[in-house]
């Protein structure tokens, strides 16, 4: 039991963003999706275990994993 890594899962979070998966792998039981970020096309490559990922899907995304579906509709950027 490493109490740095239970401390900082319980701390850190990062910022979400959303993405639409643009490919999909699975290797040594594990699940790895690449996403598009919208807006602005960046991609990233992240952990999917336990969610049926399918090429088209938005999600959100946080801290390199899934969390949960996007909503559906348009996404905007607002800077405030």
């Amino acid at each position: 039991m490493n109490l740095w890594k239970q401390y900082q899962s319980l701390t850190a979070t990062g910022p979400r963003f959303i993405g639409e998966v643009t490919a999909v792998a699975t290797a040594f039981g594990e699940t790895r999706a690449t996403l598009e970020l919208l807006p602005g096309g960046a991609e990233i490559e992240v952990t999917a275990s336990g969610q049926s990922i399918v090429v088209g899907q938005k999600w959100i995304v946080q801290d390199g994993r899934i969390l949960e579906p996007a909503p559906s509709g348009a996404v905007v950027n607002v800077v405030i």
